[in-house]
């Protein structure tokens, strides 16, 4: 087992789904620190902090500040661009309820194949996983030997 912390960047604006992903993650994983961001703006501002995260959820479908009504893909999509950049090789888990997007789910968790944490794996830096099929987010995490598992 990993005995360091695992720093988690979590990029959603419905307190619904942030308080499900956050049960999910340290229900599975000891040593994890999550760190919450509600618009593309505020994900963006982290990321450009020097703050480490080890591995993102991004909802692509947020609004550009707090608070603000117009959500668009716009926004995730932009923090993917900058988390890619400034995170290079943390891996990405992009979380969206929009339909379109569906298409592109085999493209993503095919593309980027690297051995993130030198443990002899290749996985993908960026995958994607639909709300709908939420329930399937702690079999995902657990795909990944980084994180610190409970027994």
């Amino acid at each position: 087992m990993n005995s360091k912390n695992c720093y988690v960047l979590c990029i959603e604006d419905e307190e619904e789904i942030r308080s499900y992903l956050k049960s999910v993650i340290s229900e599975i994983s000891c040593k994890t620190r999550i760190t919450f961001a509600k618009s593309k703006d505020e994900a963006i501002s982290l990321l450009e902090s020097g703050l480490f995260f080890d591995y993102i959820t991004l909802d692509l479908t947020i609004p550009i500040t707090e608070g603000s009504f117009e959500k668009s893909s716009k926004n995730g999509l932009a923090v993917l661009g900058t988390a890619k950049e400034l995170c290079p090789g943390a891996p990405v888990l992009i979380l969206t309820g929009t339909s379109t997007v569906r298409m592109i789910g085999d493209f993503l968790n095919t593309s980027n194949n690297v051995d993130i944490w030198s443990e002899g794996c290749s996985r993908p830096t960026v995958a994607h996983l639909e709300k709908a099929d939420l329930v399937e987010l702690s079999d995902h995490i657990k795909t990944l030997s980084y994180f610190d598992f409970k027994t």
